[in-house]
């Protein structure tokens, strides 16, 4: 075969692999759809977004009920309102919106680092991330995560190519979709003022053009204080109270935290072995002073939002779901310097983003299965969960007095949220208080709880029914008439 023949060939593959690894990425996620509500999305976000469907959607505060939004903005909450109002509250039809903003960050992904930085890069980074259990498991739950790393990098593409249409409609919506976006648009703010200048060419930091669009900079933030100046004067509070009480500067939690977070984001499924092969690409690309000023400005601004998200983080409350903001940054920086190193290196570069690859799916799919929310074994713990509620209602307990954990209360009682039969009443009766005689209790393996000890050993408690799933598992247990 002639070189021009192997050429057209291999720009064929690659432009059929994109294409491809989203359909695949389609395919394989529509055995989640259905899969009733789980951990955050149930308790707070769906049962949020369907009060505001019944409602009316709002973006404002003031007619949202904030005890359910908790206080965050309100555009994801409410786009799966509208959503919800025209394809209908089933979990499968309001799964479907998170499935379709998941695509879209893939396109963004793709697009950005083919424009950015190369063919090559493009198909690194979106193979590396497209494996990334923290996306895979996100990407069709009723959470703004997958949203916020949509917007995040979306407005850095438009930072970044000075496209400021989109970085402006991108920025505000991030600061409105959550107030973690406040961080990224703060470092924004600082790349113009102390990182670009220095892979910038003959700019004047006085000059019109660079106070111009400093300004269009400053837009999300001004979006960002709007909002907070309405909620101040509609409610008294800048940021919802509890979310205040939850912010710490004790010096052994600020450490834990920050292990927990370089732990979940830089170390685990993989990416332990992604950050030694992305250091030792980039110790050579410096030392033959070969990386160029666009890859130079994209490292030195994921560094600064990663580190900037991160002592936000620990400052407040964190939970693993939060890295993928930030997460896109990361894989795309390493994904930059691996594919830069490896260049004119083809087999090598192939060995190498194969095996990361392979490490990343083994994690994803063998090595990390749990019942959090950032692993797609949580199906397990849902399909599980959904036959205890099941086997309940085929039992016609629904005038019992049942103890159950925080989340089974949820499902037993709130019709929306995909575990009760259509046809059958919640439960009413089901409470968390340890004080008080129940005819049953149900304890489930994704939540610790401290009675449990007590009755599981208690003889005067019988086990109705054990259930399990792989992992996961439930019990009931009755008081012993006898």
């Amino acid at each position: 075969m002639s070189k021009p023949s192997r050429n057209r060939l291999s720009l064929l593959s690659v432009q059929v692999f994109f294409p491809l690894l989203l359909l695949l990425f389609v395919l394989y996620k529509t055995g989640y759809l259905s899969l009733p509500f789980y951990w955050d999305e149930a308790w707070s976000y769906a049962t949020a977004v369907f009060d505001m469907h019944e409602n009316g959607a709002t973006i404002l505060q003031g007619n949202a009920n904030t005890e359910l939004t908790r206080g965050h903005p309100l555009f994801f909450y409410f786009i799966s309102a509208l959503w919800a109002g025209i394809f209908g509250t089933s979990t499968t039809a309001v799964h479907l919106l998170p499935l379709i903003i998941s695509c879209f960050l893939l396109i963004v992904l793709y697009y950005f680092c083919r424009e950015s930085f190369g063919q090559g890069t493009a198909v690194i980074a979106l193979s590396f991330f497209s494996v990334q259990p923290v996306f895979l498991a996100q990407s069709t739950l009723l959470l703004p995560e997958v949203l916020l790393a949509l917007l995040a990098l979306s407005s850095f593409w438009g930072y970044f190519k000075k496209r400021w249409w989109l970085y402006v409609l991108s920025g505000s919506l991030l600061v409105m979709t959550k107030e973690s976006g406040i961080i990224f648009v703060a470092t924004v703010i600082l790349d113009r003022l102390l990182v670009s200048r220095s892979v910038r060419v003959n700019e004047k930091i006085l000059s019109k053009q660079y106070l111009w669009e400093f300004a269009v900079i400053l837009v999300p933030a001004g979006v960002f204080a709007a909002n907070l100046m309405y909620q101040k004067i509609r409610f008294g509070w800048w940021f919802y109270p509890e979310h205040i009480d939850m912010i710490t500067f004790q010096g052994n939690e600020l450490l834990n935290k920050s292990r927990m977070f370089c732990s979940r984001l830089f170390l685990q499924n993989g990416r332990n072995v992604f950050l030694v092969v992305s250091v030792i690409c980039l110790t050579g690309l410096l030392s033959r002073k070969t990386l160029h000023k666009k890859e130079k400005h994209f490292l030195l601004f994921s560094f600064l939002f990663i580190l900037l998200y991160g002592a936000f983080s620990i400052l407040n409350f964190f939970t693993a779901r939060y890295i993928l903001s930030a997460l896109p940054f990361y894989i795309i920086s390493g994904s930059v310097v691996i594919s830069s190193f490896l260049e004119g290196r083809k087999t090598v570069r192939v060995i190498v983003v194969s095996g990361l690859v392979g490490l990343f799916s083994y994690y994803t799919w063998f090595g990390f299965r749990n019942e959090s929310d950032v692993s797609l074994a949580f199906r397990d713990t849902v399909l599980m969960q959904k036959e205890v509620v099941n086997y309940a209602e085929n039992m016609n307990w629904n005038d019992k007095l049942i103890y159950s954990s925080f989340l089974m209360q949820y499902y037993l009682s709130n019709p929306y949220l995909g575990y009760l039969d259509d046809q059958n009443e919640p439960f009413y009766e089901v409470k968390n208080l340890q004080d008080l005689p129940y005819d049953l209790y149900i304890f489930c393996s994704n939540e610790k709880d401290p009675f449990y000890e007590e009755v599981s050993g208690n003889n005067d408690y019988i086990l109705v029914k054990r259930f399990e799933r792989n992992k996961a598992w439930a019990e009931v247990y009755a008081l012993d008439s006898q």
